[in-house]
């Protein structure tokens, strides 16, 4: 575990000391509070991550049986357990690790109601989505359009429909209440913080400027380096299940939006993971989709433990590659080594990020 350095982490633990649990909007009211139940906040929030990234692994492991053999289910996991962002993640004291749990337990247990009907399945996707929704409140919207097509397609009776949606939207009212009780007494406005911070990025808006296409390149680059293996056998997969249909709506939500609007950090994709992995699992190009995943296990695994960040230089593409790619690694949690672009190079394609750090 590193010292806290990292993002909101520094925030989070203040925060927690100081009984208020919220930090910039939207606030992460849930994730604070699970912090300051402990009489050391920095101990609980790292105990908190390093035990979600880790029993994510096991809940993924069991989501994978469901979809493919032993093998098959084996090597996803390793891989799940090396993406080096990933396991950056579950690292520091921000709340990114609590997707790598809360992401695999969803698709669980919504593959187990389809295989059983049962209440009690459902009963854990309303409270999984709402938990997943409270530690990290972006995911409550990207993940929203997968568990409305979950609930309109998969979920046949109209009672069922009834109870996971009343059920859920009455558990986000658990954390959603008090988080925005504690925002307005903090005087924050949600809305305009957040905009003041996307808009300047937004290519939709401004057309392909240099902020844009650095925002789309801190995208990219570290999808590119965890997922490289594994593009073809995503792209030539020819199956057609409503499971892979769901994965396919539970990534493009988010990725539109990091991609258009804006995205400070790669562990903001850590909700992707899941998804991505399991969409590299088909039975069709079994042999294309092992050697896909064993590569994608050993390269983040030797990236993880040995890529350093470069020098100081002019070069965009050696900086690009240090501020997205190495500085997720371990040598820059031992040294907490944080850069941002404008630190790294003279070339001005950084607007918001060095505000936000």
């Amino acid at each position: 575990m590193s010292r806290p350095y990292f993002a909101d982490g520094p925030a989070l633990i203040q925060a927690a000391r100081n009984a208020t649990y919220v930090i910039q909007p939207p606030g992460y009211w849930l994730y604070a509070h699970l912090g300051g139940l402990f009489a050391v906040p920095t101990f609980g929030f790292s105990l908190i991550n390093a035990l979600a990234s880790a029993a994510g692994c096991v809940i993924f492991y069991l989501v994978c049986l469901r979809l493919t053999g032993g093998l098959g289910a084996r090597l996803a996991t390793a891989a799940y357990a090396a993406i080096y962002f990933a396991w950056f993640a579950g690292c520091v004291q921000s709340s990114y690790a609590g997707e790598l749990l809360l992401g695999p337990l969803l698709l669980l247990l919504m593959l187990r109601y389809v295989g059983s009907k049962s209440i009690s399945a459902l009963c854990g996707i309303a409270l999984s989505y709402a938990a997943a929704a409270g530690i990290r409140p972006s995911d409550g919207v990207f993940l929203a359009p997968a568990f409305v097509y979950f609930v309109v397609k998969l979920v046949r009776e109209r009672a069922h429909r009834i109870i996971v949606l009343c059920l859920a939207a009455a558990a986000c009212l658990l954390w959603l209440i008090p988080q925005q009780i504690a925002l307005a007494a903090s005087s924050q406005n949600a809305g305009a913080q957040l905009w003041s911070v996307a808009a300047p990025e937004a290519p939709i808006l401004h057309g392909f400027t240099k902020l844009a296409i650095s925002n789309l390149a801190r995208v990219l680059v570290p999808l590119a380096i965890a997922f490289w293996s594994l593009l073809p056998g995503i792209v030539l997969s020819r199956e057609k299940q409503a499971i892979r249909t769901l994965l396919w709506i539970w990534i493009a939500p988010g990725l539109a939006f990091f991609a258009l609007i804006y995205i400070s950090d790669a562990t903001y994709l850590c909700f992707l993971v899941p998804a991505i992995l399991l969409l590299a699992l088909t039975r069709q190009l079994r042999a294309l989709s092992s050697a896909g995943l064993i590569v994608c296990f050993v390269w983040n695994l030797l990236f993880f433990c040995f890529a350093r960040p470069a020098r100081d230089t002019h070069n965009p593409a050696v900086a690009i590659y240090s501020v997205s790619g190495a500085r997720y690694c371990a040598w820059a949690l031992k040294h907490q080594w944080y850069r941002t672009l404008r630190t790294y190079t003279d070339v001005p394609v950084i607007g918001s990020e060095d505000r936000l750090h």
